[in-house]
């Protein structure tokens, strides 16, 4: 007759996790884990970093200023990412109302800038 060894149980009845094991530790992320984490810093990005420049340059534009060499530069950075992320927003249809709107007004920003430019000097 072989001896069973129980499993070590909580108090409540739920058995124990495993011990710690490095191998476990070390192994690589599975590829849902690392889509969730690389969406999740994409999104704090847009939440603290796109979106209140995005709202400043829709603000100075509304006020009939033009954009500087900076606030370009950010604008083709924003689409050059867009470009490049692309395929990975359309795998996400949960997003795509949030990538709209984001959409939506970098094209209000530029559409508004492009008739600054187009206004005279004030200075």
């Amino acid at each position: 007759m072989a001896l069973q060894h129980a499993k070590p149980r909580l108090p409540d009845g739920e058995p124990q996790a495993p011990p710690f094991n490095r191998l476990n530790f070390e192994a690589p992320m599975s590829e849902v884990t690392q889509e969730t984490g690389v969406i999740t810093t994409l999104l704090d990005r847009m939440r603290t970093q796109r979106l209140p420049r995005a709202i400043g340059l829709k603000e100075k534009v509304d006020r009939g200023e033009r954009l500087n060499r900076f606030d370009i530069q950010f604008l083709q950075e924003v689409f050059s990412d867009s470009s490049h992320l692309q395929s990975k927003w359309e795998a996400h249809p949960e997003l795509h109302q949030i990538i709209s709107q984001m959409i939506g007004l970098y094209h209000e920003i530029t559409t508004q800038a492009l008739e600054n430019e187009g206004q005279p000097d004030s200075t």
